[in-house]
């Protein structure tokens, strides 16, 4: 056998083993790095691999899902007549476009400036939504008194808090959370995530934040600050307290009444300031009495109290 008819033969030996050997080290490979492979897959939301489009990832169609089911748990508000027959010494009636009025008109203007920031970058648009989203969890809560008070909460502390104590629908407490973590894989993430994806997001939360406002809760807004008196005649004026009259909007949004508390703060509170519901109960005032400031009646502000310590909604 010459030279080169051997070299000729382990040429085509070499070529066939190789054949063989080939999904034997491709096995090996993806055995060793199975974990890195997995991760650089997980990261992949929508692309094409070796020419095959692939949907890796659901969460976006998944939160638009859950925020649909969000709004479908959200009550009605009382019809006008069922809340006619609750009305009460010192409440009036309020159309409903009177009292959502306001609500409407913020929406529609946070709504409009998150629009105009996702032409240019969805991702800034993104975390505008996403600090209204956060300041409106916080708002329930300080709505219902569940705030910690003087201090600052996470958004993940925002849920837990309103997940524990069931203050919010399964899905409305679903619908932040995955919005939430959307928006971590979009800001914080690795790689480019799809414009459309985001601008999807962006959708869907806008609806969240309009489903979130829909919830009936009530409205607490710095009417006046007045005089109180420790006797009916309101002569013996009390020195170390004033009168804060709440304009209070009920949660259907049919009834706004007059409420009275003690403050020390009288400075502090602007007119017209939304505010949420806190109390000192360490310091109280027995029965106490002012002068109504819109008709000049005399009328008791509480038999004991203590004292109203509320922030202003936007503080929070």
């Amino acid at each position: 056998m010459t030279s080169e008819v051997l070299f000729k033969l382990i040429i085509e030996l070499t070529v066939a083993v190789s054949h063989y050997l080939w999904p034997i080290v491709t096995l090996i490979i993806v055995l060793i790095f199975r974990t890195p492979i997995k991760e650089l897959l997980g990261r992949i939301r929508k692309g094409k691999l070796f020419g095959q489009e692939l949907e890796l990832d659901s969460a976006v169609s998944e939160f638009r899902i859950t925020v649909q089911q969000a709004e479908k748990e959200i009550p009605q508000l009382p019809e006008t007549k069922e809340v006619k027959g609750l009305l009460k010494e010192a409440t009036e009636y309020l159309e409903p476009k009177e009292f959502i009025s306001g609500e409407t008109n913020q929406t529609d203007l946070e709504t409009n400036q998150i629009l105009d920031d996702s032409r240019n970058d969805p991702e800034v648009a993104i975390i505008r939504l996403s600090a209204i989203l956060e300041k409106e969890a916080r708002a329930i809560l300080g709505s219902l008194g569940h705030l910690p008070p003087r201090s600052k909460i996470t958004v993940r502390q925002a849920l837990q808090k309103l997940e524990a104590q069931g203050l919010l629908p399964k899905h409305t407490i679903s619908s932040l959370t995955m919005f939430w973590d959307l928006r971590n894989k979009i800001i914080h993430g690795e790689g480019a995530v799809d414009k459309k994806d985001i601008l999807s997001v962006l959708d869907t939360g806008i609806v969240l934040l309009k489903t979130l406002r829909a919830i009936p809760r009530e409205i607490n807004i710095v009417y006046k600050i007045v005089d109180v008196f420790e006797d009916p005649e309101c002569i013996k004026t009390r020195e170390d307290v004033k009168g804060l009259i709440l304009e209070t909007i009920s949660p259907g949004g049919g009834i706004k009444s007059f409420r009275i508390y003690p403050t020390t703060r009288p400075s502090y509170y602007k007119l017209g300031k939304r505010v949420i519901w806190e109390w000192n109960l360490s310091k109280t005032w027995g029965h106490s009495w002012y002068i109504d400031p819109d008709t000049g009646e005399k009328k008791s502000a509480w038999v004991e109290a203590g004292e109203f310590v509320s922030r202003h909604m936007d503080e929070i």
